[in-house]
C-alpha cells in the first residue's frame, strides 16, 4: 500500500508528521492488525510523504481501515493528532498493489 501525504507548506511538517505517525504506532492499544512495516519517505522540497506499508493480506489493510472508522489506528489521542495534523491538504491518496517481481542488484 502507498500513502500519499501533502502539505501546504515546505517546512518541517513532513518530518514532524512522520514522527506523529509513529508515536501513535507505538501507543496503539491494538498491536496485531496485519502490519507487517512501514516506510516513510519525505519529499526533497518538504511537501510530501510517501508511505510504502506492507500488510500480511489486502483483506488485514481493508479490515485497520474499517476498524476505527476514520483511517488506520485506534480511536485515540495520539492517532487523532496525525488525522488532524496542519497543514495537511486534501490532495493525497492511499493505492494498494500485489508483488508482482524482486528484484535484487547482482544476482542472476
Amino acid at each position: 500500500m502507498i500513502v500519499d501525504v501533502r502539505f501546504e507548506s515546505a517546512d518541517d511538517s513532513p518530518r514532524a508528521w512522520v514522527d506523529t505517525v509513529l508515536a501513535a504506532l507505538d501507543s496503539d492499544p491494538v498491536r496485531d492488525q496485519g502490519l507487517i512495516s512501514a516506510h516513510f519517505h519525505v519529499s526533497t522540497d518538504g511537501r510530501q510523504v510517501l508511505n510504502y506499508a506492507e500488510w500480511d493480506s489486502e483483506q488485514a489493510h481493508v479490515d485497520a481501515l474499517a476498524a476505527a472508522g476514520d483511517g488506520v489506528g485506534s480511536p485515540t489521542p495520539e492517532w487523532r493528532r496525525v488525522r488532524e495534523f496542519p497543514g495537511v491538504t486534501s490532495g493525497g491518496s492511499i493505492a494498494r498493489y500485489r508483488f508482482a517481481y524482486n528484484f535484487v542488484p547482482g544476482r542472476a
